[in-house]
């Protein structure tokens, strides 16, 4: 039971990373301000598809099997890293902005 949980945490701490990775792309690479949608979208997309290859590829190792619940472990380690990372680009983008340029929307 205890290496269960043990793998458990690796898939979220894992694609936390991935996530974090993608998000930064995301974030970094983006030369027109897109909205926050437009940024999920394919932060999510990308690391679904991870996510679900490597569930898929566990179908061919010997003792291992497609485990639907890893996938929702996976997502709660992207999700946090795509949170975190647009949530930081938002603060610096606000932080950046120059003096008065709220009043000009």
């Amino acid at each position: 039971m205890g290496g269960t949980n043990v793998r458990r945490v690796a898939h979220t701490v894992e694609f936390f990373f991935v996530g974090l990775f993608a998000s930064v792309v995301v974030v970094c690479f983006s030369r027109r301000p897109w909205s926050v949608c437009s940024r999920c979208v394919p932060v999510l997309l990308f690391c679904a598809v991870c996510s679900v290859g490597d569930q898929v590829h566990k179908i061919f190792v010997p003792g291992r099997h497609f485990d639907v619940i890893d996938l929702g472990f996976d997502a709660a380690g992207y999700v946090t890293a795509m949170l975190l990372v647009l949530l930081a680009a938002v603060l610096v983008r606000h932080a950046t902005r120059p003096i008065g340029a709220h009043a000009r929307r």
